[in-house]
Protein backbone atom coordinates (compact mmCIF):
# COMPACT_ATOMS: atom_id res chain seq x y z
CA UNK A 1 0.00 0.00 0.00
CA UNK A 2 1.22 3.45 -0.84
CA UNK A 3 1.14 6.19 1.76
CA UNK A 4 -2.12 8.08 1.98
CA UNK A 5 -2.28 11.53 3.54
CA UNK A 6 -4.30 11.30 6.73
CA UNK A 7 -4.03 14.89 7.97
CA UNK A 8 -2.03 18.08 7.48
CA UNK A 9 -0.05 17.32 10.63
CA UNK A 10 -0.69 20.37 12.78
CA UNK A 11 -3.39 18.74 14.95
CA UNK A 12 -3.99 15.25 16.28
CA UNK A 13 -7.19 13.61 17.49
CA UNK A 14 -7.33 13.19 21.25
CA UNK A 15 -9.88 11.92 23.77
CA UNK A 16 -8.93 13.04 27.29
CA UNK A 17 -9.82 11.08 30.42
CA UNK A 18 -10.33 14.40 32.25
CA UNK A 19 -11.69 17.62 30.77
CA UNK A 20 -9.17 19.98 29.17
CA UNK A 21 -9.40 23.75 28.86
CA UNK A 22 -8.06 25.73 25.93
CA UNK A 23 -4.36 26.28 26.57
CA UNK A 24 -3.80 23.12 28.60
CA UNK A 25 -0.59 21.30 27.73
CA UNK A 26 -0.76 17.52 27.39
CA UNK A 27 2.46 15.53 27.77
CA UNK A 28 2.53 12.16 26.05
CA UNK A 29 5.07 9.53 27.15
CA UNK A 30 7.38 12.23 28.54
CA UNK A 31 8.50 13.01 24.94
CA UNK A 32 5.73 14.90 23.22
CA UNK A 33 3.84 18.02 24.22
CA UNK A 34 0.58 19.04 22.59
CA UNK A 35 -1.75 21.95 23.33
CA UNK A 36 -5.54 22.06 23.57
CA UNK A 37 -6.68 25.00 21.48
CA UNK A 38 -10.31 24.57 22.56
CA UNK A 39 -12.02 23.08 25.60
CA UNK A 40 -12.44 19.29 25.36
CA UNK A 41 -14.88 17.47 27.64
CA UNK A 42 -13.77 14.30 29.42
CA UNK A 43 -14.31 11.30 27.15
CA UNK A 44 -15.07 13.48 24.11
CA UNK A 45 -13.04 13.40 20.93
CA UNK A 46 -11.16 16.65 20.39
CA UNK A 47 -7.94 17.83 18.83
CA UNK A 48 -4.57 18.97 20.13
CA UNK A 49 -2.10 21.25 18.34
CA UNK A 50 1.28 19.68 17.68
CA UNK A 51 2.65 22.63 15.68
CA UNK A 52 2.67 26.37 16.15
CA UNK A 53 4.17 29.13 18.24
CA UNK A 54 2.74 29.43 21.73
CA UNK A 55 3.00 32.11 24.40
CA UNK A 56 3.49 30.20 27.64
CA UNK A 57 4.13 31.07 31.26
CA UNK A 58 7.70 30.47 32.37
CA UNK A 59 9.96 30.13 35.37
CA UNK A 60 11.97 33.16 36.48
CA UNK A 61 14.87 32.72 34.01
CA UNK A 62 15.89 34.35 30.75
CA UNK A 63 15.58 32.56 27.42
CA UNK A 64 17.49 33.38 24.25
CA UNK A 65 16.20 32.72 20.75
CA UNK A 66 16.83 29.09 19.77
CA UNK A 67 17.20 27.84 23.34
CA UNK A 68 15.52 24.54 24.22
CA UNK A 69 12.39 24.93 26.34
CA UNK A 70 10.92 22.20 28.53
CA UNK A 71 7.51 21.81 30.20
CA UNK A 72 7.13 21.50 33.97
CA UNK A 73 3.87 19.53 34.36
CA UNK A 74 3.71 20.03 38.12
CA UNK A 75 3.81 23.82 37.86
CA UNK A 76 2.32 24.30 34.35
CA UNK A 77 5.14 26.46 33.03
CA UNK A 78 8.14 26.58 30.73
CA UNK A 79 11.50 25.74 32.26
CA UNK A 80 15.08 25.81 30.99
CA UNK A 81 15.91 22.15 31.75
CA UNK A 82 14.24 18.94 32.85
CA UNK A 83 10.64 18.04 32.16
CA UNK A 84 9.19 17.15 28.77
CA UNK A 85 10.70 18.82 25.71
CA UNK A 86 8.37 21.57 24.41
CA UNK A 87 10.37 23.28 21.67
CA UNK A 88 12.62 26.23 20.87
CA UNK A 89 12.32 29.75 22.25
CA UNK A 90 11.66 32.32 19.52
CA UNK A 91 12.25 36.09 19.60
CA UNK A 92 9.70 38.33 21.27
CA UNK A 93 7.14 39.80 18.88
CA UNK A 94 8.62 43.27 19.52
CA UNK A 95 11.37 42.48 17.00
CA UNK A 96 14.23 41.99 19.45
CA UNK A 97 16.30 39.47 17.47
CA UNK A 98 18.11 37.48 20.15
CA UNK A 99 16.03 37.84 23.30
CA UNK A 100 13.14 35.43 23.68
CA UNK A 101 12.34 36.44 27.27
CA UNK A 102 14.10 38.26 30.08
CA UNK A 103 14.13 36.76 33.56
CA UNK A 104 11.43 39.19 34.66
CA UNK A 105 9.05 38.41 31.76
CA UNK A 106 6.04 36.28 32.69
CA UNK A 107 5.93 34.48 29.32
CA UNK A 108 8.13 33.12 26.58
CA UNK A 109 7.16 32.43 22.96
CA UNK A 110 8.00 28.88 21.90
CA UNK A 111 7.90 27.01 18.60
CA UNK A 112 6.31 23.69 19.54
CA UNK A 113 8.57 20.82 18.49
CA UNK A 114 8.96 17.25 19.64
CA UNK A 115 11.93 15.43 21.09
CA UNK A 116 11.93 13.29 17.96
CA UNK A 117 12.31 16.44 15.82
CA UNK A 118 15.68 17.17 17.42
CA UNK A 119 16.98 13.73 18.39
CA UNK A 120 19.42 12.93 15.59
CA UNK A 121 21.65 10.62 17.58
CA UNK A 122 25.40 10.78 18.05
CA UNK A 123 27.94 11.03 15.25
CA UNK A 124 29.94 7.80 14.93
CA UNK A 125 32.28 8.65 12.05
CA UNK A 126 36.01 7.98 12.24
CA UNK A 127 37.09 11.31 10.82
CA UNK A 128 39.14 9.64 8.08
CA UNK A 129 37.04 10.63 5.07
CA UNK A 130 38.30 12.58 2.04
CA UNK A 131 37.42 15.93 3.68
CA UNK A 132 39.60 15.15 6.71
CA UNK A 133 42.94 15.04 4.84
Amino acid sequence: MHAQMHATGNMIDYTPAAALSAGDVVVMNDRMCAVATRDIAAGALGALAIEGIFKIEKENVAFVAGQDVYWDEGNDRAIASGGAYFGKAVPKPDGTPDVAASATDDHVYVKLLHALDTDYGTATGTGTGPDDA
